[in-house]
């Protein structure tokens, strides 16, 4: 079976390791026992561990698509909470299957029905799929989608357990309206009703401008640990609608290895969203759209929820856990990805 992932908050490892094969390879560490699972304080970055600057966790729960032969699989994993007793309902028991036939299993309808009641899933939700750069929907009725497991992407030692698998599910890649280019500009939810806003969002088409430009606002201290020892070096701007966007990069010993965002109304000249990026052993800063020259878009802002404030996203890369959608707001809750990135 020839897996291929696709995640936003998993490009920067992806792009320093080898595809899969047919035959994924192995992984060599010890399983996890019933106490030792693999939980979400396992795979924070620094900066969702560090109790003082983690931010208000919203409820909206988004997921990611990934990518097998001819289906897309919306893990649920991240969430799902998976019991190790071998009478557990997740999967069916694996006794009776071979290695091979294992690494995909299409789940009945009663493991589905465990899933759904574990996830708070009605029959009548449905699955909204939305490609954010292109304004495009795709809604799938939950009581007609397949529910399925595949084993993860970093493989797993046989025999397998439930934790292995990446479980939720399936749509088959033909029924969507999305090309697969754009899989990694899409957003996944699950509700009775369309939570996106429509409204296609804005590539940020960042522009360098001299450093007086900048609003004149202190450093939030909990951050200095951070910009301790660093040099504020280029700003760059752009403008969407009311609001203007200022990002400064903060160099140490000649190299960026950290940004600056303020979000200025241009009416009352209010700051309405500060944040900070960073280089650390849980991500890496992404480069900056129409000035790096990889031609790629990372930045994207505009209204992508219903009732909610503009957002704006792709700072970072995360390698381990998932990169989150701020609000541009000082209060609206953050949203952290379900992306399954078990690395």
């Amino acid at each position: 079976m020839r897996l291929l992932y696709i995640s936003l908050a998993s490009c920067l490892f992806l792009s320093c390791t080898n595809k899969k094969t047919s035959d994924q390879q192995k992984t060599t560490s010890p399983k996890k026992t019933a106490t030792e699972k693999t939980t979400a304080a396992d795979t924070l970055t620094e900066t969702e561990t560090d109790d003082y600057l983690t931010p208000p966790k919203s409820d909206i729960r988004v997921y990611d698509l990934s990518q097998f032969d001819s289906r897309v699989l919306i893990s649920l994993s991240d969430d799902y909470v998976l019991s190790s007793h071998k009478d557990s309902l997740a999967i069916p028991d694996l006794k009776n299957f071979e290695e091979e036939e294992s690494q995909y299993l299409p789940l009945g309808l009663k493991y589905k029905k465990v899933m759904m009641s574990k996830m708070r899933i009605a029959e009548t939700d449905s699955l909204f799929i939305y490609d954010y750069s292109a304004n495009i929907l795709n809604a799938f009725a939950v009581k007609d989608l397949n529910a399925a497991a595949y084993i993860n992407i970093y493989g797993a030692e046989w025999p397998y357990e439930a934790s292995d698998y990446m479980i939720g599910f399936e749509v088959e890649k033909k029924l969507l309206k999305i090309p697969e280019s754009n899989y990694y500009t899409s957003f996944v939810c699950i509700g009775p009703k369309n939570p996106f806003a429509m409204k296609k969002l804005q590539t940020i088409k960042w522009k360098e401008i001299a450093a007086s430009k900048i609003p004149s606002v202190p450093v939030n201290p909990k951050y200095d640990r951070f910009m301790k020892g660093t040099t504020k070096k280029n700003v760059y701007s752009y403008t969407n609608g009311d609001l203007q966007y200022f990002l400064q990069d903060y160099a140490e010993k000649g190299d960026v290895t950290g940004r600056r965002l303020l979000v200025e109304n241009k009416t009352t000249h209010e700051i309405v969203f500060e944040n900070y990026y960073y280089n650390d052993e849980g991500g890496a800063l992404t480069p900056l759209n129409f000035i790096n020259p990889d031609g790629e878009i990372h930045q994207w802002t505009g209204k992508l929820f219903k009732n909610k404030p503009d957002v704006a996203f792709g700072f970072e890369y995360a390698s381990f856990g998932c990169s989150t959608i701020p609000f541009i707001s000082k209060t609206e809750p953050v949203i952290f990805r379900s992306c399954d990135n078990r690395h």
